[in-house]
């Protein structure tokens, strides 16, 4: 799914992801959830939870919550371009 912030074509994107995902992605330094994926979505975007989406708005009832995550891109400051970096290429 990350693979998307190498493309570079977008100005914003928002996804729907599984709640504990959305909050690593939006993590910040110094809080219990941040970790590798965090500083990798952080260096490419500027991450968000936009919105809680309960369990209950779907069929079958999943056992998990999901949000609404907004990714911004961020200016590219490196020699290496960002599909070597993210996208393993």
């Amino acid at each position: 799914t990350l693979d998307v912030l190498a493309l570079e074509h977008f100005q914003r994107l928002h996804l729907m992801v599984q709640r504990e995902v959305g909050l690593r992605w939006c993590a910040r330094v110094g809080d219990p959830l941040f970790g590798a994926v965090s500083l990798k979505v952080a260096a490419y975007a500027d991450a968000r939870v936009v919105a809680p989406v309960s369990r209950r708005a779907f069929l079958p009832v999943p056992r998990v919550d999901s949000v609404t995550v907004s990714l911004r891109p961020r200016p590219w400051r490196c020699a290496v371009g960002r599909p070597a970096v993210l996208g393993g290429r």
